[in-house]
C-alpha cells in the first residue's frame, strides 16, 4: 500500500468513515481494522440509489470506464442491485 492510500485508511479509521479504493491489498487491511470499505463499482451504486444519477448514466459511466481498461467483475450496475435482493 503506497502513503497516499495508508493514510486515507488511517483518517477512515480514526474518523469512521468509509474508505474508498479498489486495491485489494487495501481492502484487506481496512477489513482487518474494521473499516467500512466501498470501491468504484460501490460508489456508482450509491449514485443511483440517491437518485444522483440514473441508473442508464451509471451504466454509461461503467462502460466507458472499462473502454479505458478499468477492469470490472460486472457489466451492468443491475447486477448489484440482484445480489442486494437475493440476500
Amino acid at each position: 500500500m503506497d502513503y497516499g492510500e495508508a493514510s486515507c485508511l488511517a483518517i477512515a479509521l480514526h474518523r469512521r468513515w468509509l474508505f474508498l479504493t479498489d486495491d485489494k491489498d487495501a481492502r484487506k487491511l481496512a477489513r482487518k481494522v474494521g473499516v467500512f470499505i466501498s470501491g468504484t463499482l460501490g460508489i456508482l451504486k450509491i449514485g443511483v440509489e440517491r437518485e444522483l444519477i440514473s441508473l442508464e448514466t451509471g451504466n454509461q459511466l461503467l462502460k466507458r470506464m472499462m473502454e479505458a481498461n478499468y477492469r470490472s467483475p460486472i457489466r451492468d450496475l443491475t447486477e448489484l442491485f440482484k445480489k442486494e435482493t437475493n440476500q
